[in-house]
C-alpha cells in the first residue's frame, strides 16, 4: 500500500535531512510499507508523467551530469 500528500516543507525538515536542492513550500511524499510485497511502481508514479517529455529520458541522465559537472566547471573558469 502506497500513500502519497503534500506536506510543508518545514515540517520534513524536521524529521528528515533535505538536500537544499528541494526548493518550494510544500513537497510531494510518497511513503510504502516495505514489509509488504509491492509490484512495480510504475502504475502508481505513472499519474505523475509528462508525456512530452518521455521522449528525452534516455538521455536525461547524462545531460544532467554534464550540465552539473562539465558546463559549470567550464563557465566558472
Amino acid at each position: 500500500m502506497a500513500y502519497s500528500a503534500v506536506v510543508e516543507r518545514e515540517r520534513l525538515a524536521e524529521i528528515l535531512d533535505l538536500p537544499p536542492q528541494l526548493e518550494g513550500d510544500e513537497l510531494n511524499i510518497v511513503v510504502w510499507d516495505t514489509k509488504k510485497k509491492v509490484g512495480s511502481s510504475y502504475g502508481y508514479f505513472n499519474k505523475y508523467a509528462n508525456p512530452d517529455l518521455v521522449e528525452y529520458e534516455s538521455e536525461a541522465w547524462a545531460d544532467a551530469v554534464v550540465e552539473k559537472y562539465v558546463e559549470k566547471k567550464y563557465s566558472a573558469g
